[in-house]
């Protein structure tokens, strides 16, 4: 049996840099569901965006994981949100916790404990990708002509 678990639910807004605008709407921020698990020795963390688009929402979000509280207490292991949380933002934010936390009790890197290999960088055409978004034509020309000199090296 594991120590029980404290947690702890904030939302945090991530202002970004350019807006966002797609077909559904533009977004300028991205608000976040952090949740935070402690065993009073060390704390993992883990984070969400609720998506309408799956009926998500901040305050959805917030109570599922708020839900899962008294499981915390009750000794829960990250295996064990399969079982009591549907998939989702919320399930995602406590996975994320459950593996940050285990890799600092034991050390290492979440990607040795589940045994894969580490990442490398992955090597394309571009350094950085964009998603298209929707805006007037000159404006999307000029972000494209500067992401292909600046991170293409021309290879659009």
């Amino acid at each position: 049996m594991t120590a029980p678990l404290t947690l702890t639910i904030a939302v945090e807004r991530w202002p970004l840099r350019h807006a966002f605008t797609i077909s559904r709407g533009a977004k300028t921020e991205a608000v976040v569901v952090v949740a935070e698990l402690s065993d009073g020795r060390v704390g993992g963390r883990g984070e969400c965006v609720p998506y309408a688009r799956y009926g998500e929402s901040v305050d959805t979000v917030t109570r599922a994981i708020e839900a899962v509280r008294p499981a915390l207490t009750s000794g829960i292991i990250r295996t064990g949100l399969q079982a009591a949380m549907p998939p989702g933002a919320a399930r995602n934010a406590l996975d994320c916790a459950f593996w940050d936390l285990e890799a600092k009790r034991r050390g290492r890197r979440a990607y040795e404990l589940a045994g894969l290999p580490a990442s490398r960088p992955l090597t394309t055409g571009c350094r950085r990708a964009r998603s298209a978004k929707l805006s007037t034509a000159s404006s999307n020309a000029a972000l494209v002509a500067a992401t292909a000199a600046i991170n293409c090296h021309g290879m659009l």
